[in-house]
């Protein structure tokens, strides 16, 4: 179990390394979203490099099914990020359940 948990650790780092220059890509293409938008984007951002943060500040406490949850929760915040930047409708309910905090 641990050699599982030290193998995924590299994984969780560079995952963590390319979040920055996501975020830079996504602050590029925000332009031309509407005014909601453009907060709704912020939020999302701002949730998902909050929970990448706290996965990275509790490393040794986050590991197995935490671990996962924190990483599924990252990818659905990033899909949501595409849709509503490809301009596809994301109900309000549906990012209100995505800034939901991760449950340890």
């Amino acid at each position: 179990m641990k050699t599982k948990f030290i193998a995924l650790i590299p994984v969780v780092g560079f995952a963590m390394s390319l979040v920055p220059s996501l975020v830079n890509s996504v602050n590029a293409q925000t332009s031309s979203n509407t005014p909601q938008q453009s907060e709704e984007l912020k939020d999302l951002r701002g949730a998902k490099n909050a929970d990448w943060q706290q996965a990275d500040d509790n490393r040794g406490t986050v590991k197995g099914p935490l671990l996962s949850r924190y990483e599924e929760k990252v990818d659905h915040l990033q899909s949501l990020i595409k849709r509503i930047k490809s301009g596809q409708q994301v109900s309000s309910d549906e990012i209100d359940e995505a800034l939901k905090p991760v449950v340890p």
